[in-house]
C-alpha cells in the first residue's frame, strides 16, 4: 500500500511539471505572436470550407450540365415547341366484286382553338349570329375548353352547307379562335345489306383516347362493331405530326416541320353484294332469320344476312337520344347479328356430329341396327321420337335420311358425352373465329366439367341422350352451322375469311380433318338421301336441275319442352320451335356451303329447306366456276312450292 502511494505521488509530480514547463513556453511568447497564430488557423478553417463549398457547386453544375443537360433541354425544347396531330383519311371497304361498300365523304366543319381565342364565350357569341348554336352546345364546349390541351381544336359543327362555310372563311378571321375545316365522313353505300358484317363508327372511348391522344382530334372516330371494329388499326392508319414554335403563351409562331399522316389501308370483303340484296329480299317474309353461304375451298364467307337489319348511317352521324332509344327498343331486335351472335339449338343438324361421333368412336358402323319404336327408355325416362308410330329397325343412311332420332339416341349414348363434344368441337362448332369480326358468340358444346363449374351440378346419362339430337344445352350460331357443313363438305379444317388487304397473299389449302374419310362418305351420301331420295325429310330443298345435286340436313329445335304444352293449346309465335337447315352443293363436287335458321319457323324441311335452296340457286348462278346459264332458270328470289316428290313427315325434332 505504502509502494501505491509514492507511485501515485511520482506521476502527479510529473503532471505538474510538464503543465508549469507549458504555461512556461506560452509566457515567454509575445501577444503579437498569438495574435498571428490564431488568424492562421482561422484562415485555414475558413479556405477549407470555402473549397468545398466551390467543389460543391462545381458538381452541381457538371450534373446540370452534363448528366441532366438532355433532360433539361428537352424541357426546354418543349416549351418552346408544340405538337399537332394530323388527321388520316380512313380506308374505303369494297365487296368481292370490287363494289364499293363504305366510303369517305367532304364534311363541311367550323372549329374553335381556344388558345387562339381570347374569349372562348365572345367568340361563340359571334358566331352564333352566322351559325345557329344552342346555349346546350355552348356549354358543352366550354366544359371541353376547360377540361383539354388548349392547342386541341373542338368540333363546333360540321355538315354545313358551302354557302354558311363560304361565310365563315370570311367572317370566322374576324372572331378569334374559329376556323373552318373540310374533313371526311364516312359514308355505306349498302347499308342495310352490310350492316352487321362491316358495323359503323362512333367517338372514342375514354379509355381509347387515354391510350391514343391523337384520337382527341375533333370528328375522329373509330370503328364499332363489324370489320369497322375488328380491321380498325387498318383502316384508320397512322395520323401524321405538326411541329410549331410556340411563344410563352403558347400561341403558334411558326410551322419547324411536318411528318404527313399515313392513310388507312383499303380493304376487300368476300361478301358478294347482289347476294346480299337478294338473299335479304328472300328472307323478308320471316321477322327473324339468318343465312350464311361459305366457299367451301377457301373459306371466304360469300354471304351473311341478319334480318331485320338498320341502316349504319344512323349510328355513325351524331344522333339524339330519343331516335337511338327507339333503334335499340325496336322491335326483333335489328341492331343483333343472328348470324353470328344469335344462339340456337341445333336440333337434328346435329345428328351429323353424333354420327361422326360413333363411326370414330366404333360403337356404330354402317350395319348398325337399332330398333325404333316412337321411344326410347332409359333409366326411368322415355325419350319421345318425332315419328311417335315409330321408324322401325334403322341402319346410319337410312337414320339420317329420315332423323330418326331414337337411332341418335342410342348412338349418343354409347358415344358419350365427351367424346361428342370433342367431335363437335373437331368439326368447328362452339368455336369464335378469327375473321376479324368481334362480338361472335361461342355458343355452347357442354360436358360434365362445364356443368360442375356453372351448374354445380353432376352431369346425366340423359343429358348425353339430348346432346345427340341437338337439343339440351347444346348452342350453336348460323356461322358455325356454315362452318361445320363446310368440314364435312370438304373434310378439311375450313375457317371463315371475311375480309383481306389487296396485296395479301392467296389462302392456303385447309389441312385434312383427322377423321376417317370413309366415315365422311358415309355422312355426305346420307346428306344427298335427305333432299333427293323420296323417303328423305328435305324433298323440298331440291334443286330441280338435271345432273346437279344438293346435300343437304333439315333440322327443327324445340323453344318450350313439350312438357309445357298443354293438348290443343296454340302457342304464341316467341314459343314456335326454330326452323334450321344445312346444305353443300354441288354434291359430287362441294363449291358452297350454307346454313339457314328461321326463328320460331316450326319447321325445318318445310320452310327453311326452300329457303336453302334458293340461297344455292342464286350462289351457283352468281358462281364463276360454274358457268350456269342465268337465263334458262327461274328467278331464284321468288319462292316455289312445287318440288319433285312429296313427303307427309313431320319435320324432325
Amino acid at each position: 500500500m505504502g509502494q501505491l502511494h509514492k507511485k501515485g505521488a511520482r506521476v502527479l509530480a510529473g503532471q505538474t511539471a510538464r503543465g508549469s514547463s507549458r504555461r512556461a513556453i506560452v509566457a515567454s511568447k509575445d501577444p503579437q505572436t498569438i495574435q498571428n497564430d490564431r488568424f492562421t488557423r482561422r484562415t485555414f478553417l475558413l479556405g477549407a470550407g470555402g473549397l468545398g463549398l466551390f467543389g460543391l457547386l462545381a458538381s452541381k453544375l457538371y450534373n446540370l450540365q452534363n448528366i441532366e443537360g438532355r433532360k433539361y433541354k428537352s424541357l426546354a425544347e418543349d416549351n418552346r415547341t408544340a405538337t399537332r396531330f394530323l388527321p388520316s383519311i380512313r380506308g374505303k371497304i369494297y365487296d368481292r366484286t370490287q363494289t364499293l361498300i363504305a366510303s369517305n365523304s367532304q364534311n363541311l366543319r367550323v372549329l374553335l382553338i381556344p388558345d387562339q381565342a381570347d374569349n372562348i364565350a365572345t367568340s361563340l357569341d359571334l358566331l352564333t349570329r352566322t351559325i345557329p348554336i344552342s346555349t346546350r352546345k355552348k356549354q358543352r364546349i366550354l366544359r371541353i375548353a376547360r377540361r383539354q390541351n388548349p392547342q386541341i381544336p373542338i368540333l363546333v359543327t360540321d355538315n354545313i352547307g358551302w354557302r354558311q362555310f363560304a361565310r365563315i372563311n370570311v367572317l370566322g378571321k374576324r372572331i378569334p379562335g374559329i376556323v373552318s375545316d373540310i374533313s371526311w365522313r364516312r359514308q355505306y353505300h349498302y347499308g342495310e345489306e352490310f350492316a352487321h358484317i362491316v358495323g359503323h363508327l362512333r367517338p372514342p372511348t375514354e379509355l381509347q383516347l387515354a391510350a391514343t391522344p391523337a384520337l382527341r382530334l375533333p370528328g375522329t372516330l373509330v370503328g364499332a362493331n363489324g370489320i369497322e371494329q375488328g380491321f380498325n388499326e387498318v383502316l384508320q392508319g397512322k395520323p401524321g405530326r405538326q411541329e410549331l414554335e410556340v411563344n410563352a403563351r403558347g400561341r403558334n409562331i411558326k410551322a419547324l416541320g411536318e411528318k404527313p399522316a399515313t392513310n388507312g389501308a383499303d380493304l376487300y370483303l368476300t361478301i358478294d353484294h347482289v347476294l346480299q340484296q337478294r338473299i335479304l329480299k328472300r328472307l323478308s317474309p320471316y321477322r327473324r332469320a339468318a343465312v350464311v353461304a361459305i366457299d367451301v375451298n377457301s373459306g371466304d364467307v360469300v354471304a351473311m344476312c341478319s334480318t331485320p337489319t338498320f341502316d349504319p348511317n344512323v349510328l355513325t352521324h351524331p344522333i339524339d337520344e330519343k331516335r337511338w332509344r327507339e333503334l335499340k327498343n325496336a322491335t326483333d331486335n335489328p341492331l343483333s347479328d343472328k348470324a353470328t351472335r344469335g344462339q340456337y339449338p341445333p336440333g337434328s343438324t346435329f345428328k351429323m356430329v353424333t354420327a361422326l361421333a360413333g363411326l370414330e368412336a366404333g360403337v356404330i358402323t354402317p350395319k348398325t341396327k337399332f330398333k325404333c319404336t316412337g321411344v326410347m327408355e332409359w333409366h326411368k325416362h322415355k325419350f319421345h321420337c318425332w315419328n311417335r308410330s315409330g321408324h322401325g329397325y334403322m341402319r346410319l343412311h337410312k337414320a339420317l335420311k329420315q332423323s330418326c332420332d331414337v337411332f341418335f339416341y342410342q348412338t349418343a349414348r354409347k358415344v358419350g358425352i365427351r367424346r361428342l363434344a370433342a367431335m363437335a368441337h373437331k368439326l368447328g362448332l362452339g368455336e369464335v373465329y378469327d375473321c376479324g369480326l368481334p362480338g361472335q358468340k361461342a355458343g355452347l358444346i357442354p360436358d360434365p366439367d362445364w356443368k360442375q363449374v356453372i351448374k354445380r351440378r353432376i352431369w346425366f346419362g340423359g343429358e348425353t341422350v339430348l346432346a345427340g339430337i341437338g337439343q339440351g344445352y347444346v348452342l350453336t350460331t348460323p356461322l358455325q352451322l356454315a362452318v361445320m357443313t363446310a368440314r364435312l363438305a370438304t373434310g378439311r379444317k375450313v375457317e371463315p375469311r371475311l375480309a383481306h388487304t389487296k396485296d395479301k397473299a392467296p389462302r392456303l389449302v385447309p389441312r385434312k380433318l383427322d377423321i376417317n374419310e370413309n366415315s365422311l362418305k358415309l355422312i355426305r351420301k346420307a346428306m344427298t338421301g335427305v333432299i333427293n331420295d323420296r323417303d328423305g325429310t328435305g324433298p323440298k330443298a331440291a334443286l330441280g336441275w338435271p345432273g346437279l345435286q344438293m346435300a343437304g340436313k333439315t333440322g327443327t329445335s324445340q323453344v318450350r319442352s313439350n312438357r309445357a304444352i298443354k293438348a290443343g293449346q296454340k302457342l304464341e309465335w316467341k314459343y314456335l320451335d326454330h326452323a334450321l337447315f344445312v346444305a353443300f352443293a354441288p354434291a359430287s363436287n362441294p363449291r358452297y356451303a350454307i346454313s339457314v335458321i328461321i326463328e320460331h319457323g316450326q319447321s325445318g324441311g318445310k320452310v327453311a329447306g326452300p329457303v336453302a335452296r334458293d340461297v344455292m340457286k342464286m350462289l351457283l348462278i352468281r358462281d364463276p366456276v360454274q358457268r350456269l346459264s342465268q337465263a334458262s332458270l327461274p328467278d331464284p328470289t321468288i319462292p316455289a312450292n312445287n318440288t319433285p316428290h312429296s313427303t307427309n313427315e313431320r319435320d324432325d325434332l
